[in-house]
């Protein structure tokens, strides 16, 4: 017994070995394809999910990538904005949330005086309750710049009182006093004042 065989039988079984190697590698990386493509369809899913989450006006983002998409919509909008903002504060990131604050500034329509007020008060707000007296100070006097003066003023005014903040308050309407001496509403805040020290 021996066998014979010719080179072109030789070829052939050795091409049939090949294509069930092939197989079987084909097998493994179609496992492999299957996972990476059922991964892919999973991501798909969820960014969908949150598209159609967002495009419901009660849904609100949860990444900085969610907010980016809406403000690219609606850029003037202050209400964005502010939740931005105050998403960033809930990730203890205050110089993010002033950053955001900084751009809403730059990017509203200057035409759009109340959606930048807004953005101000906001502002003005985080450097209350997070900033130094220093950087409060400063956001206030840019505030005044850009804003109507009197109604930074009572802004601050009233978010000292709010705060409980006695002399801060006081101090504030003092100098509003000074500088909108023939305001009236200036003026009935001042006796308000002199009532309340009774």
């Amino acid at each position: 017994g021996l066998q014979w065989t010719t080179a072109e039988e030789d070829a052939a079984a050795e091409s049939e070995e090949s294509e069930q190697e092939d197989a079987g590698d084909r097998k493994k990386g179609s496992h492999k394809t299957r996972q990476k493509e059922a991964q892919r369809r999973r991501e798909e899913a969820e960014i969908e999910r949150r598209e159609r989450a967002l495009m419901n006006d009660s849904a609100t983002p949860e990444t900085p990538e969610d907010f980016e998409r809406l403000l690219l919509a609606e850029p003037n909008s202050s209400l964005l904005w502010i939740q931005y903002m105050a998403f960033q504060l809930q990730l203890a990131d205050i110089e993010a949330a002033r950053r955001v604050a900084e751009r809403a500034l730059k990017t509203i329509q200057f035409r759009e005086e109340e959606e930048k007020y807004n953005v101000w008060v906001a502002l003005l707000n985080l450097e209350y309750k997070y900033g130094s007296q220093d950087s409060l100070q400063q956001t206030f006097q840019r505030a005044t710049q850009f804003n109507n003066s009197k109604r930074i003023h009572m802004h601050m005014a009233e978010m000292y009182e709010k705060a409980k903040d006695v002399n801060a308050a006081e101090e504030m309407y003092k100098l509003m006093l000074k500088r909108f001496k023939y305001s009236k509403k200036v003026g009935g805040m001042s006796q308000q004042i002199d009532a309340a020290a009774d």
